[in-house]
């Protein structure tokens, strides 16, 4: 089995649930940080037994692992969603996509007025609308549902929720399912944004008149 010690093996960080142990909190008790082992075929979990046999830590191991996790990653890997204009998709092809949540800043290059919103139904979907516009707020509802159905048909879900970075950090933003609707509980400051947003356009608007 590989551990550890194994030589060549890398360690990777893995977005996980909030119950999932051993872990540390990444976002308002949403998600998780885990860790895990890759030797180039075989990946697993990194468990307490690991971690108390290498008298290590999440926290110590951390930053060699999302290093290792930047030597992965491409922002070439987005690809556009043609169903739903406006909202992305990244597809790394390793099963763990969600994870570049951790390093987003390597994904993103030029930052949306509005910030990017994105969805982790499970660890191999990472769904994006970067918000340039009000307009790209049909995308968001459609990538509501979207994370919420995802959610629901994986067998290792990881959230039915969505998250706004707004170029400095992260925000939650809620969403309630029920049977009969879906409703979005954003923070003042995702609302300001929003407003802001409006005003440039009705500017930009007026000055085309």
């Amino acid at each position: 089995m590989i551990t550890l010690d194994t030589p060549g093996a890398r360690v990777l960080p893995l977005l996980v649930s909030p119950t999932a142990c051993p872990s540390e909190p990444f976002l308002d008790g949403q998600l998780h940080i885990g860790l895990q082992l890759d030797d180039g075929t075989t990946r697993r979990r990194i468990t307490e037994a690991d971690l108390l046999h290498a008298k290590t830590s999440i926290t110590a191991l951390l930053p060699k692992a999302l290093a290792a996790l930047r030597t992965d990653t491409s922002w070439k890997d987005w690809q556009v969603v043609h169903t739903v204009p406006g909202m992305e998709a990244y597809l790394a092809g390793d099963g763990v996509s969600a994870s570049r949540l951790l390093i987003f800043d390597q994904l993103v290059h030029a930052w949306p007025l509005g910030g990017v919103v994105v969805a982790v139904p499970a660890a191999d979907q990472l769904l994006a609308v970067r918000l340039d516009s009000t307009a790209d707020l049909d995308a968001l509802n459609v990538m509501v549902t979207a994370a919420h159905y995802a959610h629901s048909q994986s067998a290792c879900g990881l959230s039915d929720q969505i998250f706004w970075h707004d170029g400095e950090r992260w925000h939650h933003l809620p969403v309630v399912h029920t049977e009969a609707s879906v409703a979005i509980d954003p923070p003042p400051t995702f609302m300001e944004t929003i407003g802001r947003l409006a005003a440039m356009e009705m500017v930009g608007a007026a000055g085309e008149a």
